[in-house]
Order: structure tokens, then sequence, then C-alpha cells
């Protein structure tokens, strides 16, 4: 497993990735705050992007972050990876969503680099 998180959580903008091996596949969790399912991304390896499996479930806004993520990982990644979004803060200003979006893809290099790195094993961070 390895974990990142980035943000804030007085300032609701805290994000956590939570990359898991499921057998030779992959689940990464995106939350932040009331931890839900918004949006499933799953794809795999060689797969060309409009292949790309997506639910956005109801009036959740987390599509484009569990894209991105699915798009970025699918091939730095060995299986097929599946990604379950759910970030929840009440009464979020557009500086707040312009952070959390931020830490999404700080946290998404964060990964990429700890995955193409090698530097596995039980990590926080």
């Amino acid at each position: 497993m390895i974990e990142v998180h980035s943000g804030s959580l007085e300032e609701n903008t805290f994000v956590n990735y939570r990359l898991e091996r499921l057998g030779a596949d992959w689940v990464l969790f995106i939350t932040g705050g009331e931890p839900h399912i918004g949006s499933v991304a799953c794809s795999e390896k060689g797969r060309a992007p409009e292949e790309l499996w997506q639910i956005t479930l109801g009036p959740h806004k987390e599509e484009g972050i569990v894209k991105n993520a699915a798009l970025r990982l699918k091939d730095i990644l060995t299986g097929e990876i599946l990604v379950v979004g759910g970030i929840h803060y009440e009464n979020l200003n557009s500086e707040q969503i312009r952070l959390i979006e931020k830490n999404c893809e700080i946290l998404l290099e964060r990964l990429e680099s700890i995955v193409i790195n090698g530097d596995w094993g039980n990590r926080v961070s």
C-alpha cells in the first residue's frame, strides 16, 4: 500500500490518495472530507484513452480527477487500475476547489514518482 496526502483539514482542502494491490491489479482510492463513491474509472496498460471505463454517480464532480489518475497510472502499473474517487466538503468556494484540484495533481505526481522509482512497501507520506 502507498498512501500520500496533501492539503489542510482546517481549510477543507485535504485530499488522500491510497494505492493498494488487488491480486495482479490495483485500486486507487481518492478521498477528502466525507468519504463516498462519486466517480470510478478503470483501465489497463496499453488501452487507448477512449477505451477508459468510467461511471459518475448523480451530481458528483470527481469525474476529471479519477479519469486523469486512471489514464496516467495505467501505463506505469501492471494489470488493471480501478480509481474510486469521493471528495466532499460542504459549501466550498472557488479557491478551495482550485486548491483541491492542485492537491490532486501534486498527489498524482508523487504516486507516479514512487511507482517509477520503485519505492514500494508500506509507505505513508
